[in-house]
């Protein structure tokens, strides 16, 4: 039998032994028969590291390893021996299994468990075949059990008792053909998982296949409301589960995933199972589990998979059209693991799942991972996700990777995901688990609405503790923290406090003084989680997390005898169905206008063009500052055009502000401006920039210079031009050109030119002083962990800021979260900026820090990304100058490898000082640690700059500037008002 025979073969044996199983343990009553199928198939690896087992090692195989958390019952073991895995050996008690399926489940072993699991395994066998009576005197078997532990603890001294058996000095009891038999019977050694990045893998494996089901789903979505019924098909082995997660990924917010395993033996556990999905007892019935999901779905989009459908008996079949009926605020996801899913589908079984899903409702199968795709992949990504130990830059053999991996794997998708998470350093369920973190769906308790203040409101309505902020818009999606000082916006807090769940209703409080008027509420607020709150000397620092739109009217509550509840309305998401491609390129093209004047980073960018609409638009709204009567704006609109327009107006207004205030009115250059504009431009869209009305007979270049010259004289140019460089932002005659309307010392024949302004102020993005910053750590081991902490504890000495570390596991949110992901470089997000990333993402990275690093090199790094994190920027930025660049130098140094910067970038980045500061940025400091290394070819005075890996004085005596010790009463928190019991 050829090799593809044989591989082919032990995937059916495996198959089978799951689909007898999974029946068995519907008759036996499992609560969960998938998960013990998984179970099952891991007690099958760990038996697959002997040569040879009996009942007696996969007993205690199972009761060793499998009986915490991972519960196996006592009947799978005979299961297992019955089964087509094993075959009896000599008929005596002992089972053998077939190198192919052998092969299979040591995979499966080292990619779910890891190193450390298979060495334990082997330990077990070790001591089992030294202590085990019965095969004393079977020395051949002994040994050969022995040898084979020895080849996963020790290959090396494997390695030198066959090698000493084939020179004739083994045992004498062993013959050298025995010993030369064991050399090819032994098991090959899997690739052992170590060191590995699951999110950049992860990350990386995203762009793996599956591009028929994507663009299937794609079309889907857009043809529906979002509420689609889809049906996933393929062999079991095929990734169905991580086909869907990929597909969840198209949706513009996370979905809450509720996944839900078929039992052919139970009828009514669809029902049941979704019931007690939702949070409700088993025998709730559809009217209340449609209430359930339809308050889940106020916060986020709510997607339901039924994984294996192939097994639906008729009382099922006719719960999926009940669950249809019901019209559930949810995506329904069919998977179908039936073999031959194609020619099955529409025998009996799944007639009725296919008259509910329609052909519009059926995604292309799931097959078998081309060598083609492959081989596009581990060129593309094989280096992102460290492959083999390889590096981003480093050459691999694609085709000959793609070949090996598709033999060992047979292109079966969980196999080949499986072997690469192997072959990249990570365990398959790490990066399985990073995979479905963003659709977790954390259910509230079962009674989710407050207690209603009057015994006369409808019995559905719900109320949410009221927040009344000042000055404070919570967007959807991002996360805000804030000081609460006044009585009414902490009610809310109190409720929190006193037995309600975490979730407040939160709105713009626009009151006139001091005096609190519910009337003066914005009617549409935020639906927020708490996510932390602790006492300060001036109140309550508190950190929200915004869930969803709402409508709430304030609602007095007796047992406090104010306006301390909101009745909510949820309110849908911003759809962004009708918006045209071309309203979002405008805002990209007005980003990459203001990236070339400084006034923002250019991941902006690709955050605008890479990111779902929505949650990109309220994202920007947080990089762009916008005032809180502009964010409400952005918060009250229903669709994503307006918001556009909105964001686009705001960035054009930056682009303004970047221009001096008195551009043009020294006279120069209108005439080289008008030829500019010209040839930029066409007649309407010149019309529509001067706000006037051209005739085709006016163009000439004398109409276009004498328009700019009397819109100086009005003083428009200057908003005319931030329009003109928005559509713009790759036209360097048009840059290059404005640039020099803008250079000092004056223009050639141009009258005096009054002094400029100084440009607007820009406020450093500190943290309130005396605050504690919460950090959390996302990688790394703790001697790693206590090295940072100790470095950046240096700053804190200066600093009146406080730092806790936060346990693993916890759920607090974490200020500053720190990973160690490889070939990501190391970086940190400055200052409060980390409050606008997603709260699972990290805000700051060491991408070569080790425990090899030398301890100059991990103090400086350190020292540097926390200098930023608590809000300095980066000193050769530093506004008040102090290094005179060769700017072609550094254009041509940073426009090569490896950089490959734009003009633009390199302006940013390098050349264009930052804007002043509120409070002042402090003189340039040459010693400082936040400045970077330069060579001397890029500086006028051809002096190499290097930075300091030590706080510099200046260092010091800048951030107890900034962050200055105050002496300060401790002003005790109010009390919270007790609950009234109903």
């Amino acid at each position: 039998m050829s090799e593809d025979a044989a591989r082919q073969l032990a995937e059916r044996r495996l198959r089978q032994f799951e689909r007898a199983l999974h029946a068995a343990a519907g008759t036996m009553g499992e609560p969960d028969p998938q998960a013990l199928v998984r179970s099952a198939l891991d007690l099958a690896a760990h038996a697959a590291l002997a040569v040879a087992f009996d009942p007696g090692l996969l007993h205690l195989l199972r009761i060793n390893f499998f009986f915490e958390r991972e519960r196996v019952p006592h009947w799978v073991e005979a299961r297992l021996l019955l089964s087509t895995l094993c075959r009896d050996a000599e008929g005596n008690g002992l089972y053998m299994m077939d190198a192919p399926v052998r092969e299979l489940l040591l995979m499966r072993l080292v990619a779910h468990h890891g190193p450390d699991r298979l060495r334990a395994v082997a330990t077990l066998l070790w001591q089992y075949a030294e202590r085990r009576t019965a095969w004393f005197e079977r020395s051949e078997l002994r040994h050969a059990q022995q040898l084979t532990a020895l080849n996963f603890l020790a290959p090396e001294r494997a390695q030198a008792w066959l090698d000493a058996a084939a020179h004739g000095s083994g045992p004498a009891s062993l013959s050298k053909n025995w010993f030369v038999a064991m050399r090819g019977a032994m098991p090959a050694m899997p690739p052992v998982p170590q060191g590995g990045n699951p999110a950049a893998v992860c990350r990386a494996l995203r762009e793996l296949d599956f591009v028929a089901q994507r663009a299937a789903h794609r079309d889907a979505l857009r043809r529906s409301d979002g509420h689609e019924l889809l049906l996933i098909r393929g062999p079991r082995d095929h990734g169905h589960r991580w086909v869907l997660l990929r597909l969840l990924g198209h949706f513009e917010r996370a979905p809450g995933l509720l996944w839900l395993a078929v039992d052919p033996v139970a009828p009514g556990s669809l029902r049941a199972s979704l019931a007690l999905a939702l949070g409700l007892e088993a025998q709730a019935p559809w009217p209340r589990i449609r209430k359930r999901a339809a308050s889940l779905a106020r916060s986020r989009p709510l997607a339901i998979a039924i994984d294996g459908v192939e097994r639906l008996n008729e009382a099922q079949r006719t719960e999926l059209r009940d669950l249809q009926a019901a019209e559930l605020p949810a995506s329904l996801y069919l998977l179908d693991r039936a073999e031959g899913s194609e020619a099955v589908i529409g025998e009996g079984a799944l007639v009725g799942v296919m008259l509910l899903t329609g052909s519009s409702g059926l995604l292309p199968a799931v097959g078998r991972i081309a060598q083609e795709d492959l081989r596009y992949w581990i060129d593309r990504h094989g280096g992102e996700a460290g492959l083999d130990g390889l590096g981003p830059e480093e050459t691999r053999d694609a085709a000959g990777l793609a070949d090996e991996i598709l033999k060992a794997t047979g292109g079966v998708p969980e196999r080949v995901l499986e072997h690469l998470c192997v072959r990249c350093g990570v365990r398959w369920p790490e990066v399985l688990a990073v995979a479905e973190a963003p659709f977790a769906l954390a259910l509230p308790p079962a009674d989710d609405a407050i207690a209603e203040p009057d015994e006369q409101q409808r019995a559905g309505a719900t109320f949410l503790p009221l927040m009344p902020l000042r000055g404070t818009v919570i967007l959807p999606g991002r996360m805000a923290s804030l000081t609460l000082t006044r009585t009414e916006s902490m009610m809310g807090l109190f409720k929190v406090q006193n037995g309600s769940d975490n979730t407040v209703f939160a709105v713009l409080d626009e009151s006139a003084g001091e005096r609190f008027d519910p009337r003066r509420l914005r009617g549409i607020g935020t639906i927020a989680a708490v996510s932390g709150h602790r006492p300060r000397d001036e109140g309550v620092e508190v950190t929200l997390w915004g869930m969803g739109r709402a409508v709430g009217t304030p609602m007095q509550d007796p047992a406090e005898g104010g306006a301390v509840l909101a009745r909510m309305d949820p309110l849908p998401e911003a759809t962004d169905r009708s918006t045209p491609p071309e309203a979002r390129e405008a805002v990209v093209d007005a980003l990459r206008a203001l990236v070339r004047l400084g006034g923002v980073g250019g991941k902006t960018v690709d955050l605008m063009r890479e990111a779902p609409l929505v949650a990109a638009c309220y994202q920007l709204a947080e990089m762009l500052s916008l005032a809180p009567p502009d964010r409400q704006k952005l918060l009250e609109a229903d669709e994503a055009f307006p918001m556009l327009q909105q964001l686009r107006a705001a960035v054009i207004a930056r682009i303004e502000d970047g221009l001096p205030k008195d551009f043009g009115e020294d006279g120069w250059g209108f005439e080289r401006l008008g030829e500019l504009l010209r040839a930029a431009f066409d007649i309407a869209q010149l019309g529509e920039l001067f706000e006037t009305r051209i005739s085709a007979t006016a163009d000439r270049p004398d109409v276009f210079t004498a328009l700019a010259r009397s819109t100086a004289a009005s003083g428009r140019l200057r908003r005319i031009m931030a329009h003109a460089l928005a559509r713009r932002p790759e036209d360097d005659a048009l840059w290059e050109h404005v640039e020099a309307m803008t250079q000092q010392p004056e223009h050639p024949q141009a009258p005096p030119k009054p002094a400029a302004r100084p440009p607007r102020a820009t406020s450093l993005k500190l943290w309130p002083n005396g605050s504690t910053l919460r950090v959390a750590f996302l990688g790394g081991d703790a001697k790693l962990r206590q090295r940072v902490m100790r470095c950046a504890a240096q700053w804190f000495e200066f600093a009146n800021l406080h730092c806790e570390v936060l346990p693993r596991g916890s759920k607090e949110t974490a200020d500053i979260r720190i990973a160690f992901q490889r070939n990501e470089g190391s970086w940190s997000y400055v200052g409060t900026d980390a409050r606008t990333i997603p709260a699972k993402e990290p805000t700051m990275n060491f991408g070569w820090l080790d425990h090899d690093t030398s301890e100059t090199e991990f103090q400086r790094v350190v020292l540097k990304e926390f200098g930023h994190a608590l809000g300095l920027w980066q000193e050769h930025k530093n506004p008040t100058g102090g290094i005179e660049w060769d700017r072609e130098a550094v254009l041509k140094h940073f426009s090569g490898p490896p950089n490959g910067w734009s003009k633009e970038t390199i302006d940013h980045n390098i050349l264009r000082p930052n804007p002043p500061s509120r409070p002042p940025y402090r003189p340039f400091d040459a010693q400082s640690v936040m400045l970077h290394d330069f060579p001397a070819e890029l500086v006028r005075s051809r002096q190499p700059i290097q930075g300091g890996s030590t706080l510099s004085a200046s260092d010091k005596a800048f951030i107890a500037a900034l962050y200055p010790p105050r002496t300060a009463v401790v002003r005790p928190l109010r009390k919270a008002p007790a609950r009234k019991k109903r």
